[in-house]
């Protein structure tokens, strides 16, 4: 028997776009593709890539106060940078409860990642969603288009934009846009 979807509550989702806006703050972020790399270094994470069998997209190790954020080098440069940013997430929720064996811990980003039955996971998942493409921004990029949703190229264009897959965008906007009311930024 499956596991049932977890959601995050309005307030949770808040508090995750808050804490990601304010990364974005730290790294002079103004629009276009976010510079997640430069995220995860003000974050004091290194970053490393390396080749991964299956479908482990990264995980991140923090040793003390070292964190790595280990990344598929075999996996398409959008999935890459999802998984940083998901990594990021976990750094900014997650850190009171990052240590196991008091001294080092690892978190792998896999397909369990996207199930939705881990609180974690979707919490990372929505910030790497609010950290890749923030919701001022695609607000304002968005708000006077009409979205079609199965135009893949019209979605294709505005991933462009922000380096992310078109699958991420869809995502995205569906939820912003037509499943979700819809809010003005602040």
């Amino acid at each position: 028997m499956k596991s049932p979807k977890l959601w995050l509550r309005a307030e949770q989702v808040q508090k995750i776009r808050k804490t990601a806006l304010e990364l974005l703050r730290r790294v002079h972020y103004v629009g276009g593709v976010v510079p997640v790399d430069r995220a995860a270094h003000e974050l004091g994470a290194s970053i490393r890539y390396a080749p991964y069998d299956g479908e482990l997209a990264g995980m991140l190790i923090r040793n003390g106060s070292e964190s790595i954020i280990a990344v598929n080098s075999a996996h398409h440069k959008n999935r890459q940078r999802f998984t940083i940013a998901h990594e990021c997430g976990h750094l900014c929720l997650h850190s009171d409860n990052l240590y196991v064996d008091k001294n080092f811990f690892v978190l792998n980003r896999d397909d369990r990642s996207s199930n939705a039955d881990d609180i974690k996971e979707i919490e990372a998942n929505q910030f790497a969603a609010e950290l890749l493409m923030p919701f001022p921004n695609i607000f304002r990029d968005l708000r006077s288009s009409k979205i079609d949703l199965e135009d893949e190229q019209q979605i294709s264009n505005v991933a462009k934009l922000y380096g992310v897959s078109v699958q991420a965008m869809t995502y995205r906007v569906a939820n912003l846009f037509m499943i979700q009311r819809v809010e003005r930024p602040k």
